[in-house]
């Protein structure tokens, strides 16, 4: 399993309805605690955060952790 902090910045109406992509990071990290460090750097940026957990090399579905 591999492990990411992921943050995403919420769309305007407008951005949502002309179809573009939400603005987002993905950083790999060693351990959860990487990951709420990540959110107090990001928090005045991204407005959504979550833990990764990918298990895609294991052949199973990846899992998101709100925090």
């Amino acid at each position: 399993m591999k492990l990411f902090f992921e943050a995403y910045k919420r769309q305007s109406p407008e951005e949502a309805a002309l179809g573009t992509p939400r603005q987002m990071i993905r950083v790999e990290i060693s351990t959860e605690d990487d990951a709420y460090m990540l959110k107090d750097k990001y928090k005045d940026t991204f407005d959504e955060f979550y833990i990764h957990y990918c298990y895609h090399d294991e052949g199973k579905p990846c899992k998101l952790k709100p925090i």
